[in-house]
């Protein structure tokens, strides 16, 4: 069997068995950017084009989306990757200069040119967008606000903010922070869900205006950040794409290093990565037991229903994770993820329960 040809372990249906991890191969696919699912239907991003992939049997559906600065059209940078967005209505392609609107099949409808570059991670709700805004504050540090805009990016709301993990700019004093601690936030139901993990085990809710409704609390141990732990997180760096392309550009790593420090925190977040889905919110944390990740499976209020452990997989890039680029989606209480095969080049999609 040729390496392009789709291995197909288990015909399913998204919500229904529990079935093997690695499902199969996405053989149109060599650079995905993110990923999201809706229906039946798989959504992978890859510069500025869009896949559809049936999850019914991972039949190959349609490719839309085109580089470019017309109609129907999106600009991909290196670096800033597009993001996808889908609503009942249609999907959103969030790109660096503009959001374009297409149908659920992928046709287009409409396009928005953006005002300021430094607004990312749109995600509608209703007529207006929930967004991350990068801002200085008064202080001359940078912060991270989740902010409400409305159809002509004009703010609406600030719902949160936190410093950023990147401070300064070359040639000043640079300082990133390895371990990724940033507001997570989930649209579901006309509610606006953040996570305030730098505060603590924190979620705050929203209604669509901003309006607080109640926030999640829970007591959590800490988890010390090792030497081990800081080794990693430097090689994943060093990985990164966007950093070897740098680090190649400046003539080597050293150089690179030079521009920058990195910062490493004497514990983990609580809180590493957040999804709202299926009348459940999902919280990995950075505990680990047998190689697996934990989940905790809460209800809406923040009720625990369950502790799940998952196979570990580092899939994203770390800068593209800064961006709000994720190769990993939570639906139908199963958590979607693609990882790369590097011996046969190809991308495979794996599919854990954990609910």
């Amino acid at each position: 069997m040729s390496k392009k040809t789709i291995f197909l372990s288990l015909v399913f249906v998204l919500a229904g068995f529990i079935f093997p991890a690695r499902v199969g191969v996405l053989t149109e696919v060599m650079k995905p950017d993110t990923i999201a699912v809706s229906g039946d239907n798989l959504y992978v991003v890859e510069g500025a084009a869009v896949y559809i992939y049936s999850l019914k049997d991972l039949r190959f559906v349609k490719k839309f989306g085109k580089q470019g600065d017309g109609p129907g059209e999106v600009n991909a940078f290196n670096g800033f990757p597009n993001k996808i967005d889908i609503s009942p209505r249609h999907i959103l392609i969030d790109s660096p200069t503009k959001l374009a609107y297409f149908s659920l099949d992928g046709e287009y409808i409409k396009e928005k040119r953006k005002t300021t570059p430094v607004v990312i991670g749109y995600v509608s709700m209703g007529d207006n967008f929930v967004v991350r805004k990068l801002e200085q504050g008064a202080d001359k540090k940078t912060y991270s606000c989740i902010c409400i805009v409305d159809p002509d990016f004009k703010e609406v709301k600030e719902l949160y903010r936190h410093l950023w993990m990147q401070q300064g700019n070359p040639p000043a004093t640079t300082t990133i922070d390895m371990i990724m601690d940033f507001a997570i936030y989930n649209v579901y139901e006309n509610k606006i869900f953040v996570d305030e993990s730098d505060n603590g085990f924190h979620i705050e809710v929203f209604d669509d205006k901003g309006n607080k409704l109640y926030k999640i609390e829970k007591d959590y141990q800490e988890i010390k950040v090792t030497a081990k732990d800081r080794e990693e997180a430097e090689n994943r760096f060093r990985e990164d794409p966007f950093i070897k392309a740098q680090e190649a550009r400046l003539g080597g790593w050293n150089q690179l290093k030079a521009l920058f420090s990195m910062n490493f925190p004497d514990t983990f977040p609580p809180i590493r990565d957040m999804a709202v889905s299926d009348g459940k919110i999902y919280v990995q944390t950075y505990k680990k037991m047998d190689g697996k990740d934990e989940y905790l499976v809460m209800d809406l209020k923040g009720n625990l229903i369950k502790r799940a452990y998952v196979p570990a997989f580092e899939n994203t890039p770390m800068l593209a994770r800064m961006m709000g680029a994720k190769l990993h989606v939570i639906k139908g209480g199963k958590l979607v993820y693609l990882e790369e095969n590097i011996d046969d080049e190809e991308w495979e999609l794996y599919i854990e329960t954990i609910d």
